[in-house]
């Protein structure tokens, strides 16, 4: 993945539920559109934004629902304040 654009928000879209739950341990909300926009407030304090993906879950749902993914990653930057 480009570090880059995971952090300006440019990310395939269509992998996501628009109300998908995102967690940090300073911040948790639901929903896509809401984390582009808090990205998008971010991305001009970020010098150069790095992210580790650590972990990778793929948890199957019931009958009709599509599987849970969960994403454990460390995102790193020099800020400017």
């Amino acid at each position: 993945m480009d570090e880059l654009a995971c952090f300006a928000g440019d990310i395939t879209e269509v992998i996501y539920d628009s109300g998908c739950f995102f967690a940090d341990p300073t911040v948790q909300f639901s929903g896509l559109a809401k984390w582009k926009g808090n990205l998008k407030l971010l991305v001009p304090f970020l010098i150069e934004p790095k992210i580790q993906l650590n972990k990778l879950e793929c948890q199957q749902q019931q009958v009709q629902q599509s599987p849970l993914i969960k994403v454990s990653f460390t995102g790193s930057d020099v800020a400017t304040v």
